[in-house]
Parts: structure tokens; C-alpha cells; sequence
């Protein structure tokens, strides 16, 4: 663990996976939007569903 501490090996691979994922949800931002809007129209299918 001293070596990942000394290298700070943790926080680079962080930033680094961080970066990343920014680019991807850059990238994909419609899909990401539409895929977060039918979701919630099926979430709330099911919770109406539920009440019944």
C-alpha cells in the first residue's frame, strides 16, 4: 500500500477514470437523456401499477 501512496497511484487513476467517463457522458448525452426519460415514464407505469 506504501507504494500506491507514494506514487499516488490512486488519485491519478481516479482523475484519470474520471476524465474518461466525462468524455463518454459528453459523447452520449442524447442516449444518456433518452434512456433517463424512458425510465422514468416506466418507473412511473409501474407505480401506477402499484397503487392499483
Amino acid at each position: 500500500m506504501s507504494c500506491k501512496d507514494s506514487t499516488n497511484y490512486i488519485a491519478t487513476w481516479y482523475e484519470a477514470e474520471s476524465e474518461q467517463q466525462r468524455a463518454l457522458i459528453s459523447k452520449h448525452t442524447n442516449d444518456l437523456a433518452t434512456f433517463r426519460e424512458t425510465l422514468n415514464r416506466r418507473l412511473a407505469n409501474a407505480a401506477k401499477i402499484n397503487d392499483n
